[in-house]
């Protein structure tokens, strides 16, 4: 019977997620009340700049995307003149296709130059925010461990 109960406790429905939730927060109350409110809030405030990072490229990726929603059209529809069915046997004839996939290329370059170079920028920035959060980390847990 006390098996059963510790299962029904612990299986993963919806009506035990309250009792998991409760056991979690109580553990956590007991770590940080062993270990003391200073190198909770250390790694706490540790943790903020990347979260701050991330919310500004966020905000960068959006508005460059937001202004630049011309060039994903017209890559979109350059993309349907040489790729859709209906459409191939006028593009041979013609002779476009060379004209469209160079164009493609023009406005694949102008755009994903600029979103390159958010990446590059997001992933210096975030690089940096985990080593100062891992570097201090480490030093709060190794006196943690020193202390228990």
């Amino acid at each position: 019977m006390p098996w059963a109960l510790l299962l029904r406790l612990f299986s993963f429905s919806s009506g035990s997620f309250f009792t998991l939730t409760i056991i979690s927060i109580i553990s956590y109350i007991i770590v940080i009340l062993a270990v003391g409110i200073l190198p909770v809030l250390l790694i706490i405030a540790v943790a903020i700049p990347s979260t701050v990072i991330n919310f500004y490229f966020r905000k960068k990726n959006y508005t460059y995307m937001f202004r630049r929603s011309k060039e994903p059209r017209q890559l979109n529809y350059y993309s349907e003149l040489v790729t859709n069915k209906d459409l191939v046997k006028e593009m041979r004839t013609l002779n476009l296709t060379d004209t469209f996939i160079s164009k493609y290329r023009r406005v694949f370059d102008v755009y994903f130059r600029g979103l390159r170079k958010l990446m590059i920028r997001e992933c210096g920035w975030s690089v940096a925010a985990s080593v100062l959060s891992t570097g201090a980390n480490r030093d709060v847990l190794r006196n943690i461990n020193l202390t228990i």
